[in-house]
């Protein structure tokens, strides 16, 4: 196996070492760039360093930024570091500890680059807008330096790779250095306060931040926000000490790197420790008495006119919206510090809703002043036309959220730790939480950009033409459509787990069968069959999942079939995982057509459908599921093959016993064998013992065949 490596060339006189960098990738990256960026590539001075007394004065722009290292790289620098690329062999990493590594140093190169794009983007033009902000982007380039060092120390490592490589000694010597992050989190919030601000006040600013948006995504095919991008390195030290954690966890004791990392972690807990001692101290940016107050005087109206309703409703679920932030935030998000790295990502989740929650502050404020100065003529396509782009920032909350969902993080650390569940469950009762779950408010950024859409619908098609709210609300209407794409997928997601939650309420579990529908299990479709019962074909249902296909048949098939009521309760008889499933195509005949076996383990039976059409489209759906669930299985390098129940014959196809060859009769009945499915006479079938596939625990009957063979 090869993977490629792109070269990176970063010009600086500083740096004793000018040979070419080379950065671990997963493909070549070429980027078209039209940023502009300083080109000087002078020595740059630390930030504490106080200017020389017998220095020239220099000139300064209108609005003075503070003295700061300049970020050295240029735009042709950034896009040729990536044109360059070479081969490496990593056959040799077979190991989940050499897999460990090579992710790391994955996600320290696109941490790398990230932070490099932050401050190509933003440095030169949001330091002339905020001292705060402008020291803060100068701490953010020494952390990118110390960065920078670490990230190649660990990659020329493993360049001479052998299974008693040790990269322990590379993670000691950098452990304190990770110490200047206890400076860029002092800096991160009076920065990011800043930066509010100014978008609230100046026009010039967000029209600077819109510009460096479009221009992100346009060559980087992101949209993160600035904001976004600053708060990265706030949670980077949680995952170097993750990293550590597993990597001790998969090195052996007698490997000559154990001793050293497990040092490391010690020396990583008590950096971390302080570093993050400030994090309590920072100023919230709410209080519960805050909330309280704030929420005290709602304005209250009645409207006649059913665009003035409409305008009202917009209003009234943006209120409900922002304070259930808000909500979100006071209970959740401080309470997470105190939990492990693990729940980072959810952290991650809750920093870009602080973010939102910033902007839809705002909005709801100019909706309060507009409905408060209600008339005939007022408008509110203007308020919601203004803040539409940075609505974009919903595009980092969703997938971040589809993530969060993917990864299963929030049950799975609840299993983990008892103290994080009963926080959980204890949250719901808060004077505050109106009995919403975490994962009710989180779920709440994804479903309102659609409610938008439908709100400014609505009111448009209710305003007259002639209105000067008309062309607001069309452009506003317009631009909101385009931020609710970004999001789509996530909403769908999102919907669809909905829905897996409900169907799993109409479940009823028989014959000791037990499922759950898990957060992170999507469903897929629902698929009526005709499943052979003794003697005879009877309609059933499966639900298929993404994880798990389950056998069903409902209270009522007149209901199902007839009415499509939603009482329906579904009786729930089997279960098997997708990834053990296996499908067999049974050709057509005489006696039975468009019919394939469904093979699991515990069970294998047969089913029939209506059409060819519909038999095509089912195996097609289920293999693709299966094909999913197994790809999903190998990139956790975990590899299963399932062994099969074998599949009872349908009784119209054998009018004698396969061993023996007599011909069944209404006294010589037909009889199946437990283990090879076969149709067998009472003679050939007298036998029993245990089958795996079936039982465990107890002998089912089984042909002579199988007993011979046992």
């Amino acid at each position: 196996m090869t993977i490629k490596i792109a070269t990176i060339r970063r010009s600086r006189e500083n740096s004793a070492n000018n040979s070419p960098r080379k950065v671990l990738l997963p493909k070549a990256i070429a980027l078209p760039l039209s940023i502009g960026h300083s080109d000087s590539a002078k020595r740059r001075t630390e930030v504490s360093s106080p200017r020389r007394s017998d220095a020239s004065p220099r000139k300064t722009e209108a609005t003075a930024s503070p003295r700061l290292p300049k970020h050295s790289i240029t735009k042709q620098e950034y896009q040729s570091r990536y044109e360059e690329n070479v081969q490496i062999d990593l056959n040799k990493f077979t190991t989940q500890r050499d897999k460990i590594i090579n992710d790391f140093i994955l996600s320290e190169y696109h941490y790398i680059q990230t932070v490099d794009m932050t401050l190509l983007l933003y440095k030169k033009v949001v330091s002339r807008f905020s001292e705060s902000t402008a020291q803060l982007l100068g701490h953010l380039e020494i952390i990118l330096d110390m960065n920078t060092s670490f990230y190649t120390a660990l990659k020329n490592r493993i360049k001479e790779w052998t299974p008693t490589s040790t990269i322990g000694e590379i993670v000691s010597e950098y452990i304190p250095k990770f110490k200047i992050y206890r400076g860029y989190i002092t800096l991160a919030q009076p920065g990011i306060i800043q930066i509010d601000k100014l978008r609230k006040e100046s026009s010039e600013f967000m029209e600077v931040l819109d510009s460096c948006i479009k221009e992100q995504s346009q060559f980087f095919h992101r949209s993160d926000t600035l904001v976004s991008q600053l708060t990265q390195p706030i949670g980077r030290i949680p995952k170097y000490d993750d990293f550590l954690k597993q990597l001790v966890a998969h090195t052996e004791q007698d490997h000559p790197d154990y001793q050293i990392l497990k040092s490391c972690v010690n020396e990583l807990k008590v950096v971390k420790s302080a570093i993050y001692d400030i994090i309590p101290k920072l100023k919230p940016p709410m209080t519960i008495e805050s909330y309280n107050k704030k929420y005290e005087d709602q304005i209250q109206f009645e409207f006649n006119e059913k665009r003035d309703k409409i305008a009202y409703e917009i209003y009234s679920t943006e209120t409900t919206y922002v304070q259930n932030l808000e909500i979100a935030m006071l209970i959740y998000k401080k309470k997470l510090f105190e939990y492990e790295s693990y729940i980072q990502p959810l952290i991650a989740v809750f920093d870009i809703m602080q973010i939102i929650w910033e902007v839809n502050s705002t909005l709801l404020s100019q909706l309060k002043n507009k409905i408060k100065n209600w008339s005939n003529q007022q408008t509110i396509g203007d308020v919601i036309l203004q803040l539409a782009p940075f609505l974009k920032t919903y595009q980092g909350y969703s997938n971040s959220y589809t993530d969060l969902l993917k990864q299963n993080i929030i049950e799975n650390y609840k299993t983990m730790n008892p103290d994080f569940d009963k926080f959980l469950h204890d949250s719901i009762s808060h004077p505050i939480a109106k009995n919403l779950t975490l994962e009710s408010l989180l779920i709440q950024p994804v479903q309102r950009l659609p409610r938008y859409v439908l709100l400014l619908d609505a009111l448009l098609k209710e305003t007259q033409i002639e209105h000067p709210d008309y062309e607001l609300l069309k452009k506003a209407h317009i631009n909101i459509k385009q931020v609710a794409l970004y999001v789509n997928d996530a909403e769908a997601i999102a919907e669809n787990r909905t829905k897996s939650l409900d169907l799993q309420k109409l479940f009823i579990m028989e014959n000791d069968v037990a499922y759950e529908v898990k957060p992170h299990t999507l469903f897929i479709q629902e698929i009526r069959v005709m499943k052979k019962v003794k003697h005879s074909w009877k309609p059933r249902l499966l639900f298929l999942f993404t994880d798990v296909l389950l056998l069903s048949h409902p209270s009522s098939w007149d209901l199902v079939f007839k009415t499509s009521q939603t009482d329906i309760r579904y009786k729930i008889t089997w279960k098997s995982d997708v990834s053990d499933l296996t499908l067999e195509d049974i050709p057509d005949s005489k006696e039975i057509s468009n019919a394939i076996i469904i093979k699991a383990p515990v069970k294998s039976f047969y089913v029939r459908f209506h059409t060819a059409t519909e038999k095509t489209d089912c195996i097609n759906l289920i293999n693709n599921a299966i094909s999913k669930a197994k790809e999903k299985l190998l990139s956790r390098h975990i590899m299963h093959t399932a062994v099969t129940a074998a599949p009872w014959v349908p009784d119209e196809l054998q009018n004698s016993c396969s061993i023996c060859k007599t011909s069944f009769s209404v006294v010589y009945r037909k009889h199946h064998c437990r283990k090879c499915g076969a149709l067998v006479c009472r003679n050939c079938s007298n036998r029993e013992m245990i089958v795996s596939e079936v039982s465990p625990s107890y002998t089912v009957k089984v042909c002579t065949n199988c007993w011979e063979t046992k």
